[in-house]
């Protein structure tokens, strides 16, 4: 009996994650739609920014392969790569927007997109 009892201990012990893997947060905000004209990314009352329309999907996302993140952590789906970074920086920066065409350099961003 205690033999079963080590055996069972040292296979928790050295178990990676129990049950299946989780999804991760945020992902269903992947492929939706987004009024950029009323948009308010900073949220300046507090969380989801009202002009993500999540009942309109602009990019059709599968779960059909079980897919996992690259540290096989999490679910994705089929058409996502993801790789998880321990990193976090913390800055607080203020600027004011003259106008839409500030507001929109503030917007832009890389967007790296890679097809099979």
């Amino acid at each position: 009996m205690h033999l079963f009892v080590l055996i069972v201990t040292f296979g928790i012990a050295f178990t990676s994650g129990y049950g299946p893997p989780d999804t991760l947060k945020g992902l269903h905000f992947i492929g939706v739609g987004y009024d950029i004209i009323r948009g308010n990314p900073d949220c300046d009352l507090g969380g989801i920014d009202p002009e993500l329309k999540t009942t309109r999907k602009i990019l059709k996302l599968t779960w059909n392969d079980g897919k996992l993140s690259v540290d096989k952590k999490y679910k994705v789906p089929d058409q996502i790569v993801f790789a998880n970074r321990n990193s976090r920086v913390e800055e607080i920066v203020q600027k004011v927007f003259f106008g839409p065409k500030s507001y929109q350099d503030k917007l832009k961003t890389v967007v790296k997109v890679d097809g099979e």
